[in-house]
């Protein structure tokens, strides 16, 4: 296999050239893989004695490789889209949009199921390849549970700091700039206990307003570590904090840490664009507000200060399980097989 490699190196350099000469447009499709790779892929394949092949990531090289492998060996192909081939505001010129549109018809066509994690996304394909919609299906992937959940929401007494915690990488208009607006105004309103929550990411932020956030003493930046390592850390806040962005890309995806955040067991405090989203998480026992209006976030913040005021918070416990082993072994259930 090493001997491979300067191939690989060529043949995918080979198809990088050729796709910026024709198409001059960047792309992080990594469809150079599929080519690359394919050569290796059939020889395991043939080697091993592969039936199924499945593929799943962002980019769709890897997906462009299974419908090669497939075609080549008569495999039956499953398709997992992590993000939507065409999303609501995903910027593309005619002829990109048809190119994908015809793409995405023959991955779908190709495989034996085709998973995308959003109902939306998933509804959306549908629209797009009505001949073809049985083969499209939604399956939320669901997390690994690294940690034992927390059991109970019940407190004895209000705490004096209430901690909301954001695992991951703020950017862009998935920031914080709304939520700071609507404490503001809370602590203007004299709202009572809004004085004790402090904001905390753990992880980078690309923002302008970064700067603006290290001077407010409510807010802490701490550095990215391993990931068991960031769980453990957010099972000691109040509440886990979820923020998509304002615009509407938010309503097509979910993002991963939800599962993991439901894992963990603590209330989560979302701040999202997505109707989905938002009933999964009600159905937690979590606060939903919406991203783009200020006002949607203080009465978020009202409603859990009176929940905890009560010393009862929300049941998180409720049943409404992603065992990730059991949606995984989802993808592969099908009454017929059909190409």
């Amino acid at each position: 296999m090493t001997a491979y490699i300067p191939i690989s190196f060529v043949l995918g350099s080979i198809f990088d050239f050729g796709l910026r000469v024709f198409i001059k447009e960047t792309t992080a499709a990594r469809w150079s893989w599929a080519f690359s790779s394919f050569p290796c892929s059939i020889y395991l394949v043939a080697k091993y004695g592969v039936k199924d092949v499945f593929c799943t990531g962002g980019a769709t090289g890897g997906h462009l490789l299974g419908v090669f492998i497939t075609k080549f060996a008569r495999t039956c192909l499953f398709l997992e889209f992590q993000d939507p081939l065409l999303g609501a505001e995903m910027i593309r010129s005619n002829i990109n949009a048809r190119a994908i549109i015809k793409l995405e018809n023959l991955f779908i066509k190709t495989s034996c199921k085709t998973v995308f994690v959003t109902k939306k996304a998933a509804d959306s394909a549908k629209l797009r390849h009505s001949l073809i919609q049985e083969k499209i299906v939604c399956i939320y992937p669901g997390s690994w549970r690294f940690l034992e959940p927390l059991k109970s929401n019940d407190r004895s007494e209000m705490p004096d700091e209430i901690e909301f915690i954001h695992l991951g990488t703020l950017y862009g208009t998935r920031n914080l700039n709304n939520l700071f607006e609507a404490i503001n105004e809370l602590r203007q309103e004299n709202s009572k206990f809004v004085d004790r929550i402090q904001i905390t990411n753990l992880g980078d932020i690309y923002s302008e307003s970064l700067s603006n956030y290290q001077t407010r003493s409510d807010f802490t930046l701490l550095p990215p570590v391993p990931r068991i390592d960031a769980l453990r850390r957010a099972q000691k806040a109040s509440f886990l904090l979820l923020v998509q962005h304002t615009d509407g890309r938010s309503a097509e995806t979910i993002p991963y840490k939800t599962y993991d955040y439901f894992n963990i067991g603590a209330p989560v405090f979302a701040i999202i664009n997505n109707s989905e989203l938002k009933n999964l998480i009600l159905e937690r026992g979590g606060y939903v507000a919406n991203s783009g209006e200020v006002s949607s976030i203080k009465v978020e913040i009202k409603i859990m200060i009176t929940d905890l005021t009560k010393m009862k918070l929300r049941n998180t416990e409720i049943a409404v399980e992603f065992d990730i082993k059991k949606q995984f072994e989802e993808i592969f259930k099908h009454e017929h097989w059909s190409k």
